[in-house]
C-alpha cells in the first residue's frame, strides 16, 4: 500500500440488504467488506470513479447500468490514509454477480454485522455506529 492511501467502495442496497464479499485477498483477506480499492490516478477522478471502477473489478456489476438511488457515503480520514463508502438504493437487480477478488458475493442484512454471536464472521471497515446509522438510511 502506497501512502498516502485513498480508497473507496460501494455499499449497494437492495430489499434491505446490502451486497458484501468475502475477501479472497489481502487487506482483509477472510473478512465481509463491500467492494471497494484503492484510487488509480491514471483512471479515477474522485472517489466515486474509483469506487465504481472497483465494484467492475471486484463483482462485474456495472454500476452505469443501475437505477440506483444515492443514500450518503461516510468517510475514514487519517493523516495518511483516506477511505470513502458510497451507499446507493436500488428497486432490482438483474445482473450477473462475478466474485473476484471474493471466495463468494451475497445480500447480506445490515444487522447481521452487529449480531457478535458468529464470531467466524468479521465485516470491515464497518464500526456498529455506522451500521447503525445504515439502518437508519434504508
Amino acid at each position: 500500500m502506497r501512502f498516502p492511501y485513498h480508497g473507496a467502495g460501494i455499499g449497494l442496497i437492495l430489499d434491505g440488504k446490502i451486497l458484501m464479499g468475502r475477501r479472497s485477498d489481502t487487506p482483509f483477506h477472510g473478512t465481509w467488506c463491500v467492494p471497494g480499492g484503492g484510487r488509480d490516478k491514471a483512471l479515477d477522478s474522485d472517489d466515486l470513479s474509483t469506487a465504481k471502477r472497483e465494484m467492475w473489478e471486484e463483482t462485474a456489476v456495472d454500476f452505469s447500468k443501475l437505477d440506483a438511488s444515492y443514500l450518503g457515503e461516510w468517510t475514514l480520514k487519517l493523516p495518511f490514509f483516506s477511505w470513502t463508502t458510497f451507499f446507493f438504493s436500488i428497486p432490482s437487480f438483474d445482473q450477473k454477480l462475478v466474485p473476484n477478488e471474493f471466495y463468494e458475493l451475497q445480500w447480506l442484512d445490515p444487522a447481521s454485522i452487529l449480531d457478535d454471536s458468529d464470531k467466524k464472521k468479521h465485516f470491515r471497515p464497518f464500526t456498529k455506529s455506522e451500521v447503525r446509522s445504515l439502518l437508519n438510511l434504508i
